[in-house]
């Protein structure tokens, strides 16, 4: 079986921004892939539209509060702080830059790209989501010579410290990507 390239939306432009300033890296920096769920309401649900969903999200991304410091001044996010989303029915959009360092996975965000599948908590993934995280990461990590990271640098997000371990020790304590992890595992381990 051959390599087949996924096909991959640019909704950057589609998306709602901030006003926060962005730093930004050299793609060569980037060492790890960090695979995410989104906490958002399960899906598919009635009137499911995987771009207004994004849309919600980067409302809700731009107007939190990620200063975990109860003393500090408020920081806001500058937008979705998802490199690439995956929907219910398989489709790939990218949605920020590469380019940008994003607040999405504590210390390890100067160093990893974030992929996120729409699906909640508890939630099983849908067959067409898994395929197209399998192309998104086959892609990323093996047709991609200017990003670094590789199979054994891809994480589920709570790998990197939380409650999972094994991962990089970057301060992450959640359950994030739930029932993705085992294929996130699996990918790692090259047997998916």
């Amino acid at each position: 079986m051959g390599y087949e390239a996924p096909v991959i939306l640019d909704w950057r432009k589609k998306l709602p921004r901030g006003s926060q300033p962005v730093v930004y890296r050299a793609p060569g920096e980037i060492a790890y892939i960090g695979v995410h769920y989104d906490g958002a309401p399960p899906r598919p649900a009635p009137g499911y539209n995987i771009l207004a969903r994004q849309i919600d999200e980067a409302n809700y991304h731009i107007h939190k509060n990620w200063n975990t410091n109860p003393k500090g001044s408020p920081i806001y996010g500058s937008g979705l702080m998802y490199h690439y989303i995956i929907g219910g029915d398989g489709t790939i959009a990218q949605t920020r830059d590469e380019s940008e360092i994003l607040w999405h996975i504590c210390n390890g965000n100067r160093v990893c790209l974030a992929v996120k599948v729409d699906c909640g908590q508890g939630q099983e993934p849908t067959a067409e989501q898994l395929s197209s995280l399998n192309k998104m990461l086959t892609w990323l990590c093996y047709h991609r010579p200017d990003i670094p990271a590789d199979r054994a640098h891809t994480y589920g997000h709570g790998e990197c410290g939380g409650q999972y371990g094994g991962g990089p020790r970057w301060g992450n304590a959640t359950d994030c990507p739930g029932r993705l992890l085992p294929y996130v595992r699996r990918w790692r381990a090259g047997s998916w």
